[in-house]
């Protein structure tokens, strides 16, 4: 399959004080791959009436204000702290453009994204925090937005020069470690398979031999090692270094104990189907790395 490209990113802004991790990241890939950054931000029913009515109405008077007009001031309020954070910022591809919507955020993301017809989406993990860690609105983008997602945790907006790709020998995981490759060029770039030995389990149950196992095992990884190779092989990694690592264990815990000996910046994943990974399990591999993994994830459907 072709290498993909990076001609326009999409960031979803919360318009946080100051430059946010997303923010930085954002301008860091597109500066890097000459691509157009367009900026979002999505004003959500609560917040375009009831969230700010008070701070809205020490700005315009203490009298009664309308729904209508306080929505038209916060709308107002949004482009100018947009203008704000993204009016002096330029791109090889121009300057940043920055747009403010009403609505559900994972609905007009995912509809602005396919208007621009964007390359990457970028959110933030925070915003509406879940139990472990990421941010209901950046996973509820992840899920629904069909196309690749990058959800920024790291302060730091460096290139990405230490990545680590779970391959589970789908089309979707070859398209994963191929964009990897793309948004991350020159990077070393460790393609990970974690194998579970199925097997494993009903030959000990049938009284074989620990000798057996382990005869077994090695056998397993080896056959998985070269394919592994191979997948590595038939892609169009341009100038990443890509390395193969199989590991025995369950995906989530091989692909975040990895990222951690390797120091990763990014761990890759590959989502479901052609909708995205809207239709995921909690317990999927996707879901579980997005949600515990220290680290920026990327998820390419």
């Amino acid at each position: 399959m072709p290498a993909p490209t990076l001609r326009r990113l999409l960031l979803a802004s919360a318009l946080g004080t100051g430059s946010t991790p997303a923010n930085r990241r954002a301008l860091e890939l597109a500066r890097r791959h000459g691509a157009a950054l367009h900026v979002l931000h999505v004003l959500e029913p609560a917040e375009s009436f009831a969230t700010v009515r008070e701070r809205l109405r020490a700005l315009l008077g203490q009298g009664p204000q309308s729904p209508e007009h306080v929505d038209d001031a916060v709308t107002r309020d949004a482009r100018a702290r947009l203008a704000e954070s993204f009016g002096h910022e330029h791109t090889p591809a121009g300057p940043v453009e920055v747009r403010v919507r009403s609505g559900t955020s994972a609905e007009q993301i995912t509809r602005y994204a396919a208007d621009i017809d964007a390359d990457l989406v970028i959110v933030g993990a925070t915003g509406g925090e879940t139990a472990r860690g990421v941010g209901t609105t950046a996973e509820r983008v992840v899920r629904r937005v069909g196309r690749p997602a990058l959800v920024v945790r790291d302060a730091e907006a460096e290139p990405y020069v230490r990545v680590v790709v779970g391959v589970d020998f789908s089309d979707s995981s070859r398209h994963a470690l191929q964009f990897a490759a793309a948004l991350a060029p020159g990077s070393d770039i460790l393609a990970a398979h974690a194998s579970d030995a199925v097997f494993e389990t009903r030959l000990r149950w049938s009284g074989a031999s620990d000798p057996l196992l382990e005869r077994y095992r090695a056998q397993v990884l080896d056959l998985l090692g070269q394919d592994l190779d191979g997948v590595i092989g038939e892609l169009e990694l341009g100038s990443a270094v890509v390395r193969a690592s199989v590991r025995q264990g369950a995906p989530t815990k091989v692909l975040l104990e990895l990222a951690a000996i390797t120091r990763a910046q990014l761990v890759v994943v590959g989502g479901a189907g052609a909708g995205g990974i809207e239709q995921l399990l909690l317990g999927s591999v996707a879901t579980h790395v997005m949600r515990e993994a220290p680290q920026d994830i990327l998820v390419v459907p």
